[in-house]
């Protein structure tokens, strides 16, 4: 609840630092022109939801973009008939097939997939329960539809700790999202990156990989002197134990360190950016047989070198989210920083049928208290 209710708060600041356009902000907005785009950022979608904002869109006569007719609208090379908008789908979550895809097939509007080549299943497991990922027979199907472009969300939208802060120590149903997004890596010179995955791992203070801090090397012997002590001490009983933290944390510290506890290098920084951006875009066009030149940075999330890198790496845009100053997308803005507002705030644009800002924000607080993941 308490993480539910910073997230409300957040957007709150959003709305108080202007990163939100006027049609959300007012009470009776004008119509939107044809010289700017308002771009939607979508994850798992719930099919009533979703139709009922295809069905504003069409109602309303607002005209829908994919990624390359944005870019070229930036550039000034087309004009707009109306008012746009994009719809954009972060990750590849499999209801991006099964319940977007035919609702857009069914109302005529496009959409832009961003993906994570590196999580893209081969075949479907019927078995898993919960969210899955999309197939690539699946991101192919919707590709040559022409209704859901493929472009890059990263390689493998990775997370990565940034200090040697302890934060706390993973424990049964902690950062246990179905995707498996939420977990940062290890990042180490005997084993190589890894997610955490052990009970007992210590869990240090992390961000995304494409933000401007260098990853930190954390301690292979603390980690593993702590992953030993649970599997030593019961295992998913451990933590049922009282004052488990305090006893995992005096492990951490009587644990002898080693020379591999570091921050990367700038090179070694730049490098892996570059790498998860670049390998991202190839394996998509080989995979896709298509141009990708557009990129959605995880989490909303792209740093001075990750945006500069991205340029290198080939692509011409950047899509982030809210961003201070530039609420929608004009030929004035920067092409690298896209801005991008949540679905929620569709129902703002003006139009029939729009929904009061009072009744959003009451449906988000209901949706985040209710769902163990938000999107």
């Amino acid at each position: 609840m308490l993480h539910s209710l910073n997230s409300i708060l957040g957007e709150l600041k959003f709305y108080l630092g202007n990163r939100y356009p006027g049609f959300i902000t007012s009470s009776s907005p004008q119509e939107m022109k044809n010289n700017s785009v308002a771009i939607f950022m979508l994850h798992t979608v719930d099919r009533a939801i979703f139709e009922a904002q295809l069905r504003f869109l069409r109602d309303n006569c607002y005209q829908v973009l994919d990624a390359e007719e944005l870019y070229l609208f930036l550039q000034r090379r087309i004009q707009l008939r109306g008012p746009g908008v994009v719809l954009t789908f972060d990750d590849g979550e499999h209801s991006l097939y099964h319940t977007a895809f035919p609702l857009l097939k069914k109302y005529g509007f496009k959409a832009v997939a961003f993906l994570v080549p590196s999580r893209i299943l081969d075949s479907r497991n019927t078995t898993t329960q919960g969210k899955q990922w999309l197939t690539w027979a699946e991101v192919r199907e919707m590709q040559a539809s022409g209704v859901v472009d493929m472009q890059s969300h990263t390689m493998h939208h990775e997370r990565i700790f940034t200090s040697p802060r302890v934060l706390d120590f993973l424990r049964p149903g902690m950062l246990d999202d179905d995707l498996k997004l939420d977990m940062p890596t290890v990042g180490d010179e005997q084993d190589g990156q890894l997610q955490i995955r052990e009970l007992g791992m210590p869990i240090y203070a992390f961000g995304s990989r494409m933000d401007d801090d260098p990853r930190y090397f954390d301690s292979v012997r603390r980690r593993r002197a702590c992953v030993q002590h649970v599997k030593n001490h019961g295992g998913e009983l451990f933590f049922q134990r009282p004052g488990w933290k305090c006893e995992l944390y005096r492990v951490w510290e009587g644990a002898e360190t080693e020379k591999g506890e570091r921050y990367e290098s700038n090179f070694e920084q730049r490098n892996a950016i570059f790498s998860s951006l670049k390998a991202s875009r190839t394996v998509l066009e080989e995979r896709l047989q298509k141009p990708v030149r557009h990129v959605a940075f995880p989490w909303c999330i792209a740093g001075r070198v990750a945006r500069e890198l991205s340029w290198e790496a080939g692509y011409v845009t950047n899509f982030l989210g809210p961003l201070p100053g530039v609420p929608l997308a004009c030929p004035e803005i920067d092409p690298f920083s896209i801005p991008r507002l949540k679905d929620d705030y569709l129902f703002r644009l003006p139009g029939k049928g729009r929904h009061s800002l009072a009744s959003v924000f009451a449906h988000k607080l209901v949706r985040r208290m209710t769902k163990r993941e938000i999107y």
